[in-house]
């Protein structure tokens, strides 16, 4: 499956200023097209909490990759986070 790259968003985060679940719901926002405000909540579909605890580690060189939001989410240990809106197909596919 190949997700659409017309409606990507991007964030960056860092230990010094944000946290890595404050950057994944910018990237999902930005794809969208909505403030971050007007994002329906997606803790019932991941744990924030846990996306930050992953990644909390300056020595982390992990990745996520995780489809939420209508989007896929990539999120690396470097501080980049992307989103891509994905096609109705695709959400069906990932409910």
């Amino acid at each position: 499956m190949t997700a659409r790259t017309t409606d990507t968003g991007a964030a960056e985060w860092s230990q010094e200023d944000g946290s890595a679940s404050d950057a994944v719901i910018r990237a999902i926002a930005e794809a969208r097209g909505i403030d971050p405000l007007e994002l329906e909540p997606i803790h019932d579909h991941i744990d924030l909490d846990a996306v930050d605890r992953l990644f909390a580690s300056a020595s982390s060189d992990g990745r996520l990759l995780v489809d939420v939001a209508g989007c896929r989410v990539r999120l690396q240990a470097d501080g980049q986070v992307s989103a891509t809106v994905l096609d109705e197909r695709e959400q069906k596919d990932t409910e």
